[in-house]
């Protein structure tokens, strides 16, 4: 939402500005897609710092196929992403991880910078630097099996139960 977001000359890490997202009893966000390559690993990393009463302040990822549409929330998953929340006042913080475009259908990575949330939430979080890079090729996964939409199946029994190849022919994730 433009009317939360401002280039920030004053408090930044380096360069001309950083992004400032001010939030009052909202949420608001920043992002960015990339184009990027089924099977491949891209490392996004980034400085966040905050000055929030309430909620947080986070970098998170998610796929979207060549329409732009969201991919099942396999894609692009870091599983650490709660680790990386930012609460409080907190100076700069870096952050750096690794996420794979697992899903055959991945074109875009979307690198959000996020205030997360709460009912009487107020304040500011800053981004700086964010940067995405192609690290290599995902590991092998040759134990993993997938949906014809080429969600892994094995996220499907993990979320719901049951066995992956019950979920495919359900069809429970679907473009």
């Amino acid at each position: 939402p433009e009317q939360y977001v401002t280039l920030d000359s004053t408090t930044k890490i380096d360069g001309e500005y950083s992004v400032r997202i001010d939030v009052d009893n909202t949420n608001a966000w920043v992002v960015q897609q990339i184009p990027v390559e089924y099977g491949k690993t891209y490392r996004v990393s980034g400085w966040i710092k905050t000055d929030l009463d309430e909620g947080f302040g986070i970098i998170s990822t998610h796929c979207y196929n060549s329409n732009r549409d969201m991919l099942p929330p396999t894609c692009g998953l870091d599983n650490y992403a709660a680790e990386r929340r930012v609460y409080g006042e907190t100076d700069w913080t870096y952050y750096m991880f690794d996420v794979a475009a697992d899903m055959t259908l991945a074109a875009y990575l979307q690198v959000e910078c996020y205030a997360a949330p709460s009912s009487t939430a107020t304040g500011s979080v800053w981004c700086d630097n964010f940067v995405v890079e192609e690290v290599g090729k995902q590991p092998d996964e040759s134990c993993f099996a997938h949906c014809p939409d080429g969600t892994p199946s094995g996220y499907c029994a993990h979320i719901f139960g049951g066995s992956p190849t019950d979920y495919c022919e359900q069809g429970v994730i679907v473009d």
